[in-house]
């Protein structure tokens, strides 16, 4: 193995080892999972692929997390095969922008089925790239294994995670071969596909141009696109539309980023200062991600806050948010995945920290994200 990938995943190893020291697993929805795993809620996840995966794992959040690390590790190999398809000496550039340019890795620390998606829609990438890339749009590309190879691993990926659509419908800049396949997936999952319309200011993964904080620093290396493949380019600027209207999207164009990041590096002509520059960029990322999982929901403060809420009453009323959370250690909330900004406040309340709060409530605790009340 490359040594300068094995860093890298040795930085990765680092920051999970923080993340497995915390009691707690990041994200919300999350704890949907979770619940399911551990037996509190029956798995009714519409997700066949992924349910079979709930009923097997077992309850526990140190297994879950490594679980999660082993996706990183292989996310992080495939990139690196990916980049070995543009320059093999350098390809170690195309991790350690992954891991160190962008915020990518933060959803690898959730409990989600998109995370699996995310891999096999990379390796489905890696087998497309290898034959289109610096072929002819009109290239008889079928011919070759690797389609059916990028084609079945994006099918699999689909049905981990439904916004893979978005890259089927990409791959038409691939090859003439993908338009009749793009032309059938809109026909079949179009209607869906309208969900980069749905942008909210209430959910936070549907907040509208947020997502231009996850790309990192990568944006200042948009000068890469000047040495970029003409299909690259278009891919990166389809999938950017996308990602921009919607914060959850912002995984769309990451490999595609990373490609003109790689390529803006290049530009500089100065591969041992650069390798120098990214050896120490990485290693400083590894502290920053071990301190940007301390301000990730939940910590064990807001955990704290939960189970004195459920002491006081096991029927919580509380807001969009900590719903999956209060289920996990024993309480009844009022609302788990909807939020519909009518909360008729009474009881014992745990509120969202910016949410207005009620002249008959009584703050009982805060924490950087929750607050805990009393409502008459």
């Amino acid at each position: 193995m490359d040594k300068k990938l094995l860093l890298v995943i040795i930085c990765s190893f680092i920051v999970w080892l923080y993340y497995l020291s915390l009691g707690t697993i990041i994200g919300a929805d999350s704890y949907y999972y979770l619940n399911i795993v551990c037996g509190i809620t029956p798995n009714n996840d519409g997700n066949f692929l992924f349910a079979g995966l709930l009923n097997i794992l077992p309850c526990s959040l140190i297994i879950i997390k490594l679980l999660y690390f082993g996706l990183w590790t292989a996310t992080l190999i495939v990139v690196y095969k990916i980049g070995g398809l543009f320059d093999k000496k350098t390809a170690w550039w195309f991790p350690s922008i992954l891991f160190a340019f962008t915020f990518f890795i933060t959803e690898y620390w959730k409990f989600e089925n998109d995370t699996i998606g995310f891999l096999l829609a990379f390796i489905g990438f890696y087998y497309l790239l290898k034959i289109t890339l610096n072929t002819k749009w009109t290239t008889k590309i079928w011919e070759h294994k690797e389609f059916w190879l990028g084609v079945i691993s994006f099918s699999i990926a689909g049905l981990f995670w439904k916004g893979t659509i978005y890259w089927i419908y990409s791959l038409v800049f691939l090859n003439i071969i993908f338009v009749p396949i793009v032309i059938l997936a809109l026909l079949v999952f179009g209607p869906s596909s309208l969900w980069i319309f749905s942008a909210s200011q209430e959910v936070y993964e549907q907040l509208p141009f947020i997502s231009i904080i996850f790309f990192g620093v990568s944006i200042f290396f948009l000068y890469g696109v000047l040495k970029n493949n003409y299909k690259i380019n278009l891919m990166l600027v389809y999938l950017l539309m996308p990602a921009i209207m919607i914060n959850k999207l912002f995984v769309l164009p990451i490999l595609f980023l990373t490609i003109t990041c790689f390529n803006g590096l290049k530009i500089l002509r100065k591969n041992e200062v650069v390798n120098q520059t990214l050896i120490i960029f990485v290693c400083l990322m590894t502290l920053f991600w071990c301190v940007n999982l301390s301000y990730q929901f939940p910590q064990q403060q807001d955990i704290d806050l939960i189970q004195q809420g459920i002491i006081l009453d096991n029927n919580l009323e509380n807001t969009f948010g900590a719903g999956y959370i209060i289920e996990f250690y024993g309480g009844t909330p009022s609302d788990k995945s909807s939020y519909d900004g009518e909360i008729t406040k009474k009881g014992i309340v745990i509120d969202v920290i910016d949410q207005n709060n009620f002249d008959n409530c009584k703050i009982i605790n805060t924490t950087r994200y929750l607050l805990l009340e009393v409502c008459e």
